[in-house]
């Protein structure tokens, strides 16, 4: 997001289970708090859904400590080639939901 929430967020990060259908749409001051905000959703989703991630090797998800917290929790990971977007379709579609739906409550508002 080019202009900072109110709350001084920049970003976000949707998770998204497949099988379920099931987002979570966290915020983020800073990209390298994406395995902050996966841990809160690994333990509200404990046993509830697999354990799996699918990811575009993003470096927010390419980095010894997200690897060392998966490996350590069991979570399997699945890497898609990059700049595929058709491999990881589904999050990719509920990313641009995501964004589609904020540009129109920040239209509503009259918010640049």
């Amino acid at each position: 997001m080019p202009i900072p929430s109110v709350r001084e967020y920049k970003y976000f990060v949707v998770f998204k289970d497949d099988f379920s259908g099931y987002t979570f749409a966290r915020f983020l001051k800073h990209e390298n708090d994406v395995l902050l905000k996966f841990k809160h959703v690994v333990n509200l989703c404990k046993n509830k859904f697999g354990q799996r991630l699918r990811e575009d090797n993003g470096t927010e998800f390419v980095n010894n400590l997200f690897q060392e917290y998966l490996c350590s929790n069991g979570i399997v990971l699945e890497k898609t080639a990059p700049y595929s977007p058709e491999q990881n379709c589904s999050i990719e579609r509920e990313n641009r939901t995501v964004m589609e739906c904020a540009h129109a409550m920040l239209y509503y508002r009259d918010v640049p």
